[in-house]
């Protein structure tokens, strides 16, 4: 047992200071000077620092912000009493944040960073709480760590509170048509553009069935024309381009199967036409007389463009219709187009044609009266006077009288003209007619007394 003892002994004191060592003075340095200085754990001040420190190891470590840690054990004494250490500079790592729908408020650690998609650069290494918001959007929260400077990606998926309160909705009246215009606005707002598209779409079948001009109809097509005019911001202008685009074929879809007997329809084509379409307008009616010839689609549009004074894309429109048919129907809308664009040698043609074909009684009375006009209009009286007595004929209305006296009047046929205003100043029953008539008639006195005035 004394012997045992003995050895422990001796192993102890090798392991302790020689008796009597002296401690050694040790500074400690670094590249970039100001860092903390740690000595056994023991705060020792900042670099450059200088300390006694007594024989045997010790832990030395180093901290500096925006740089990395530094440590190392020391025996002492030291060959060289100086310690200079160079810090590596800390890298900085970055949080790209995107989210579906985009425009989400982020905080990180609490502090709002701002909008997404967003960068948020110059991070530390460090675990960072990340919480995305936007209104009427369940919050998105997560913990992303950023180690030795990386350059971390998160995609924030924010479940809607108020989509599937529409889409419920629309489940369970699938045929009321505001369904789909609220949802489909909601999903533009959200910058979900190709499902408001299909929404849209849908909504362009439901107006379809929908009977008469009602007000669900007139809200539908004036939220596609808004839409497609840009009239409230549903996506920032670098954007726009390619939005109307990707509309535009929304905007066919509903021409394509929409009910042209609604007013609104009609707005809605000539919206389109009026935004320089000429050609995708053309490509669109092509499409839809391919799919259904006996619509007569040309003609329609041509009428619609005429309602709207687009002339020209009238006459392009009737002009087709009359390559595919050469119809009575085709060729008098051709001509009426011509004669609202004042060129009457082109309208004269297509009435004089349209002579020639078969026709109803009451496209033959519109065709008498529009010669009888385009005649009265470019002086040709005898030809007027013909056609407006066998409209007569026919249809012996207050309005054909009328313009029977101003084609008199215009020939110089001054007591026909008055006998006739006389007749229909007695004899008419409409009250406007019976005025129209009285003041012609006093018209057609002063014409006559200024003849009978003998020459000076």
């Amino acid at each position: 047992m004394k012997a045992s003892a003995m050895v422990i002994t001796a192993v102890a004191l090798l392991m302790l200071p020689a008796l009597g060592a002296e401690a050694q003075h040790v500074t400690i340095a670094s590249t970039p000077p100001g860092a903390t200085v740690f000595i056994d754990d023991t705060y020792a001040g900042t670099s450059p620092v200088s300390k006694d420190l007594a024989p045997g190891r010790h832990l030395v470590r180093l901290k500096r912000k925006g740089c990395r840690d530094w440590a190392a054990e020391i025996t002492v004494p030291l060959d060289n009493p100086r310690i200079d250490v160079a810090l590596k500079a800390l890298k900085k790592g970055s949080i790209m944040v995107t989210s579906d729908p985009p425009g989400c408020n982020v905080y990180v650690n609490g502090r709002d960073e701002g909008i997404t998609p967003l960068l948020i650069a110059d991070l530390p290494d460090d675990l960072y709480n990340i919480r995305v918001q936007k209104p009427n959007y369940a919050e998105y929260q997560e913990t992303v760590e950023v180690a030795d400077g990386a350059d971390v990606k998160l995609h924030a998926e924010l479940q809607s509170r108020v989509e599937p309160l529409f889409r419920e909705r629309l489940k369970e009246k699938p045929g009321h048509l505001p369904n789909y215009t609220n949802l489909g606005h909601y999903l533009l707002l959200e910058g979900k553009w190709d499902a408001a598209a299909e929404v849209f779409k849908q909504g362009a079948l439901v107006a379809e069935k929908c009977k008469g001009q009602d007000r669900d109809v007139l809200r539908f097509y004036q939220e596609l024309n808004k839409i497609y005019k840009w009239q409230f911001k549903f996506t920032e202008r670098p954007n726009l381009p390619k939005f109307r685009e990707q509309f535009r074929h929304v905007i066919e879809f509903a021409i394509e199967h929409g009910a042209m007997h609604h007013n609104f329809y009609k707005q809605l084509v000539a919206m389109y036409a009026a935004t320089g379409n000429a050609e995708a307008i053309a490509t669109l009616v092509e499409r839809m007389h391919a799919a259904d010839p006996a619509r007569h689609v040309h003609r329609e549009f041509g009428m619609l463009y005429l309602s709207r004074g687009m002339s020209n894309k009238a006459i392009s429109m009737f002009t087709r219709a009359v390559e595919i048919k050469d119809s009575f129907a085709s060729r008098y809308a051709l001509g009426s187009a011509y004669q609202r664009r004042g060129q009457y040698a082109e309208a004269l043609s297509e009435f004089e044609r349209c002579e020639k074909m078969e026709a109803s009684s009451p496209e033959q009375r519109n065709l008498m009266q529009s010669l009888a006009r385009l005649y009265y209009r470019t002086g040709e009286h005898e030809k007027a006077l013909k056609h407006i007595d066998q409209l007569l004929e026919h249809s012996k209305t207050g309005e054909h009288m009328m313009l029977k006296i101003y084609i008199l009047m215009k020939a110089r046929k001054l007591e026909e003209a008055k006998q006739l205003a006389e007749e229909l100043a007695k004899t008419a029953t409409m009250p406007k007619t019976r005025s129209d008539a009285q003041h012609v008639l006093t018209s057609i006195h002063g014409l006559i007394e200024l003849n009978e005035a003998p020459e000076q």
